[in-house]
Formats: structure tokens, sequence, C-alpha cells
């Protein structure tokens, strides 16, 4: 999908970004310290301070945020066309994504940022790994700042696909729901990818058939990629809705 491809490589840039300001505030916080004969409980204590001092996971949520905004958008209105083209067969018929738009943004300013926390939140848990291996193992400062910039990218590479993925697919189903509730559908039918891929609770709603619109699937998942549920619930799922006025046989 060309538009996950676009986030992909939006988010990768990011969070390479991030691993070289990392590693050079790394540098600077250290000032060419070096710990030597350092215990894992102290090697502990030090990667935590030292993690806490050099990242801040409410770091330029903002900024992030605003980088991604078009591509979020972008999915919304593929969510909002896709529920026209399946369930409206006249042209002209259909809800405009401006009838949803304000709902929908309302949802993404909370969502987009909690969603890049979430990240930055990952990223620092991986510098203070980083950090501690290298001071166990009495790496310089040089070294263990190389192992930041190259290990936070190497590590991003998979991060970004996955991000991308869930991201993209959760936008497009939320625009997608709010654009079957505005419209009026009472009912709804989820379908999921049928292959061996597929989670086995989602191969269970699946089998549900037609249920009212505001069922809930478990916890917070009233549709695919409902980003209250539980991340194992939404991360990388392929599901969509079906919706109806009236309940299909």
């Amino acid at each position: 999908m060309p538009l996950e491809k676009r986030f992909n490589s939006k988010i990768t840039i990011v969070l390479n970004r991030q691993a070289d300001e990392i590693s050079k505030a790394f540098k600077k916080y250290m000032n060419e310290r070096k710990s030597d004969d350092i215990d894992e409980k102290e090697a502990e204590r030090e990667a935590e301070e030292i993690s806490n001092n050099i990242y801040k996971t409410d770091e330029g949520v903002q900024t992030i945020t605003k980088s991604l905004l078009p591509l979020y958008i972008n999915a919304a209105e593929l969510g909002n066309e896709f529920f026209n083209n399946i369930h409206f067969t006249n042209e002209g018929e259909g809800t405009l994504f401006a009838i949803i738009r304000e709902d929908y943004l309302q949802w993404l300013n909370e969502y987009g940022a909690e969603q890049v926390v979430n990240i930055n939140t990952t990223t620092k848990e991986l510098t203070r790994r980083i950090i501690k291996d290298g001071l166990l193992k009495g790496d310089s400062i040089d070294s263990i700042s190389k192992e930041l910039s190259s290990k936070i990218k190497q590590y991003s590479k998979a991060r970004a696909v996955n991000i991308s993925q869930t991201e993209i697919h959760n936008s497009f189903m939320k625009a997608n729901f709010l654009t079957a509730n505005k419209s009026g559908f009472k009912y709804k039918r989820w379908l999921s990818a049928r292959d061996e891929s597929v989670r086995l609770d989602h191969k269970a709603y699946d089998s549900l058939g037609w249920v009212e619109f505001g069922y809930m699937y478990a916890p917070g998942l009233e549709y695919p990629g409902d980003s209250r549920a539980n991340v194992s619930q939404v991360a990388r799922c392929r599901c969509v809705l079906r919706y109806a006025v009236e309940r299909e046989g």
C-alpha cells in the first residue's frame, strides 16, 4: 500500500533522527567520563539516570504529530471513501469526509500524541538497555555513543514497518467507523483476512455475523484498530467491517 510506504519512510526518518540526537546527547552528558569496574546494579542505576537526563518521552510530540498529520488525514479519507464505495452504488451518494472531519481530528489530537509518547517510551527503554550493557562491559563513551546510534537505527527498521501498518489501518478504520455512524447504519459485521495469520480471537469475531453497531468485541474494541483496545488486538490488524441499516441474514 503506497500510503503505508510513505508513513514507513516518514517514521523511519523520525526514529533515525532520534537515534542521532540521543547519541550526541549521551556524549555531551557524559563529558568523556568512563565508568570502570561497575556491577550490574550500579550500571542499572546509572543507565536509568543517564537516559532520564538525555531523553524525555514527551519531547517533540507536537512536531512529530504535525509531520505525520497529512498521512493520517489521507488514511482517514481512504477509510471514508472505502465505506462509500462499499455501501452506496449511485454517484453522489454517501457521506463526505467533511462531515466526519471534526470528530476525526478530535480523536486524532489525543490518539496521535499518545502514540508518539508510546514510540518515544520504547526508544527510551532501548536507550537505557544499550547504556547499561556498555557500562557493564566498560566500553568507552565514544563506543557506547556509536552503539546507541547504530542499534536504535537497526531496531527502528522493523519498528517502522509495524508502526506504519498499525497506524494507517487504525486511522483508516476510525474514519470508516465514524462515516458508518454518521450515515445511520445500525449493524456491523467483522470481516477478517481469513488466512493463517489472523488472530484466533479475530476469527471468532468474524464468525459472530451481524451485531448491533455499539457491540464491543473485546474491552475497548468496537471496530478493528480501535485505539482504546489492548495493543495485542490492534497491532498490524488487517480486519475491516461491513455495515447494514437492518440486520441481514
